[in-house]
């Protein structure tokens, strides 16, 4: 509201009520009995905000031009939408227009947007934006020309809002069409008996290692002799290292800091 007001700045404006200057109705189609797989021209708004609030189509419609729709209650009961064309809502939904030549509907919308909020009733769970209470909200009536001009500047700041929605979409859409790519690949079978035969080798090779080193250790490493396991990397194979290191009762003597660094010969 703060930034709204803002717009209106230095503006001569008059305050009226919604009921004084507006038509304020209920939609006509009961939720329950229409055909939410219709492939009709006309779209059907109910009181939903996933996908622009459309439920349907149909091909008969109950309003044609610009109008602003709300919910009316539940989870998403307050939020406005602007909406033109050919269209229709169900009873959960409500819809505004101006009577007044010195109102225009989009500015009404934007109001809306920014205060529809704060006069919600009902409890937490279910809360409620009943026509009698939309009636009584007030708004600030300026000149058309300070209206036209408010409403182009929040025209800009909305389509930049949805073209930047539409790109994180896109971007969410691509990743995650990457990660099920890459998640289809690690699980497919194809994929996983190859791992399980580099497991099987690398398993084998390990013991082969394992028993060669245990067999000609002297002649690795020098007698009496402190060395880096970085001195040998090239050499010998850290893991091997470390695991015949700890096996031998006499190392397990050695402080843990001092086993990573170092091996001592005399401790075997």
């Amino acid at each position: 509201m703060k930034k709204f007001m803002q717009l209106l700045k230095n503006e001569k404006v008059e305050w009226k009520t919604l009921g004084e200057v507006c038509e304020i109705k209920r939609g006509k189609i009961n939720a329950k009995y229409f055909n939410y797989k219709g492939d009709g021209k006309y779209p059907v708004y109910s009181s939903q905000t996933f996908n622009n609030g459309e439920v349907g189509r149909t091909n008969e419609y109950d309003y044609d031009g610009e109008y602003i729709t709300y919910t009316t209650d539940g989870a998403y009961a307050g939020t406005v939408f602007i909406r033109q064309g050919k269209f229709s809502i169900t009873r959960n939904c409500g819809l505004i227009y101006s009577r007044s030549n010195k109102l225009l509907n989009k500015f009404i919308g934007y109001w809306l947007s920014e205060n529809t909020k704060k006069y919600l009733q009902g409890s937490k769970e279910r809360p409620k934006l009943m026509s009698g209470i939309v009636s009584k909200i007030k708004i600030p009536i300026p000149s058309l020309k300070a209206q036209e001009k408010i409403v182009q500047i929040l025209d800009k700041l909305s389509n930049l809002k949805n073209e930047l929605n539409q790109k994180l979409k896109i971007e969410l859409n691509s990743r995650i069409k990457q990660y099920e790519y890459y998640r289809d690949k690690l699980l497919s079978e194809e994929y996983l008996n190859k791992i399980t035969y580099n497991l099987t080798h690398d398993t084998h090779t390990h013991t082969q290692n394992h028993n060669e080193f245990s067999i000609n250790s002297n002649k690795i490493l020098p007698e009496n002799a402190e060395i880096s396991l970085d001195q040998y990397s090239n050499s010998i194979n850290k893991k091997f290292i470390w695991e015949l290191t700890i096996w031998d009762k006499k190392f397990s003597g050695v402080k843990s800091y001092k086993q990573k660094m170092f091996i001592n010969i005399n401790t075997f």
